[in-house]
Order: C-alpha cells, then structure tokens, then sequence
C-alpha cells in the first residue's frame, strides 16, 4: 500500500489518508444546535481513514456536525492507537487536510501563501503532491454517496440508527470495490463539503511533526520528485 500511494505523487511511506464527511441527521430537539455543521445543516460526522484503491480502512462515525475535525481524531480510538505505537508504525504516516493538527504520524500541509523564496517554491510543490495523494479519500466520500443516494439528505430515523445506517454503508462500499463494482463510481467531492478553518499548526505542531514533515520533502528532493 506504501508502494500505491507512492506511485500518486511520490510522497513516501504513507499508508492512508484521512478526512471527515458530514451525514444530514433530524437531530435530538434538546440538542439541535450541536449538530449545526459549518453550512447551517443539521448533521453527523463520519471519519474515515482510506487507502489507495479508495477503501475505508478505519471509521469512526457519530459526533455531531458542530465539532471540529481535529476534536473528532483527538477523541478517536485510532488517535489512541496511533498514541500507542500501534496502527501506524514506524515510519508510516497518514496525509491530513489543514483542518488537523501536524504530528509526526498526521502530516498536514505546509501553509505556503505568500513564500517566495527557493525554499517556499519546495514546499508547494509538497503541498501539491500531498493533495494529489490525500484526495483519495475525498473521492472515496464522493463514491459512497454517489453509491448510497440516502446520505446525500438528512437520514431518517435517531442518531444512533443513523451511525449504524452510515456504518453499513462505508462497509457495503469496501465489498463492492471487492466485487470490482464500479458501475455507479463519480470521481468527484461530495457536493455538501466545503473546507473547514485551517487548525493553528504553528501553535499546536510539535517539533517531531515538523521534522517528520520536513524529512518527506527532502526525501523526495532526493528522489527528484520534487
């Protein structure tokens, strides 16, 4: 799987990527506001982590639409696993949109607006590759919806029903890639999602999730990637 997202854009030892998308709910009256995402739209969140062929490999579904994406990973069993050493070792990374937090197992982008110099020029040609590499997983949410027409409006019945519908889905999803069934596949983002705040990396990054983030740009320096 390292091998297959290498040949993307040539970003080295990554095993996944990793993004939340937003279910329409008819949520709790006494708790209504907290599922109001950032397009006004009542709403769970489905975190998933994808591998190259487009297969949710870990998911985490059910927080409701007001929280951030970061929140969602802090508090996920994955995040748990990764904080044990277990999941993604070694030197294996997951690519992030801005919307996480940098860590030497999360890599999200470089902020380059307004770099000029040699160096700024290296990392967006990173960044590029890394989003290249990381849409995997939006096109995976677009497939799921293109394939599952119920997700695309609010999904009826409680919450808790909703997060086994959602659940049901992503699993249908990965035995149909099985079964080679793309009839229905659309290679696009889903309509309803819209980028979210970049999260404040310089102030919660830490000083191995730079370096770790560092090392993949020069590594593909030295590999004439970029």
């Amino acid at each position: 799987m390292r091998q297959r997202f290498h040949d993307i854009a040539g970003v080295p030892d990554v095993v996944g990527a990793i993004d939340c998308t937003h279910i329409g709910v008819y949520p709790p009256a006494e708790t209504a506001t907290d599922y109001l995402d950032r397009t006004r739209r009542h709403s769970i969140i489905a975190q998933a982590v994808v591998n190259a062929d487009g297969m949710f490999q870990d998911i985490y579904v059910g927080w409701p639409g007001s929280v951030h994406d970061q929140r969602v990973f802090r508090n996920s069993p994955l995040s748990e696993q990764i904080r044990q050493g277990r999941w993604v070792t070694g030197n294996d990374v997951l690519l992030a949109d801005s919307g996480y937090a940098l860590s030497n197992k999360v890599i999200a982008p470089f902020d380059c607006r307004g770099h000029r110099q040699l160096t700024g020029e290296s990392e967006r040609a990173f960044t590029c590759a890394h989003s290249r590499t990381r849409t995997v997983v939006e096109r995976a949410f677009g497939r799921l919806k293109t394939r599952f027409r119920i997700l695309h409006d609010a999904v009826e019945g409680n919450v808790g029903g909703v997060v086994e519908t959602v659940t049901a889905c992503m699993t249908l999803h990965n035995l149909a890639i099985l079964l080679n069934d793309t009839d229905d596949f659309v290679d696009t983002q889903p309509p309803d999602e819209y980028p979210q705040e970049p999260f404040r990396m310089e102030a919660a990054a830490n000083a191995t999730g730079r370096q770790r983030r560092q090392q993949l740009l020069n590594d593909m320096i030295a590999a004439g990637v970029l």
